[in-house]
């Protein structure tokens, strides 16, 4: 037979796991931005899924220019611990001046620490530094 702290015990540490929980998640929610100059057309779409993680992460890119320079589209994520941002992999549309739109979905990105915002880069690939447009930054509501 169980004690009456035993009975008392179990419930507050179930009650205290599911608050850790749900405190812990986060509430999803959906963003996106899009960017364009001469040349490239860009945006991207994810949901902000707590206070580290972004997922169901969507890129488009068209290239506009006709001159022969691929375009590309990325993220620059913010973190706490990396406040200038960290810039994630570049999605490339190769198929020449208004040949169809390149897309890529479903990425997701986790970090160890909070993420306070993002902006959607989208450059044209000429030569020297590639020609670059960002977006305004998007912030976390989580954090």
């Amino acid at each position: 037979m169980r004690s009456a702290i035993q009975w008392i015990k179990a419930p507050i540490a179930l009650a205290l796991g599911m608050i850790t929980f749900f405190v812990m998640s986060g509430t999803a929610y959906a963003a996106s931005a899009s960017v364009s100059r001469t040349g490239v057309n860009a945006s991207a779409s994810w949901n902000w899924n707590g206070r580290s993680t972004i997922d169901g992460i969507s890129f488009r890119v068209a290239d506009t220019g006709c001159d022969n320079n691929d375009v590309y589209v990325r993220l620059r994520v913010y973190l706490t611990s990396r406040p200038n941002g960290v810039d994630t992999t570049k999605h490339y549309d190769s198929n020449g001046c208004n040949n169809g739109t390149v897309s890529v979905s479903g990425l997701p990105l986790k970090y160890t620490v909070d993420v306070t915002g993002v902006r959607v880069i989208g450059c044209v690939d000429d030569a020297g530094s590639d020609s670059c447009v960002n977006s305004g930054f998007v912030d976390n509501p989580n954090t």
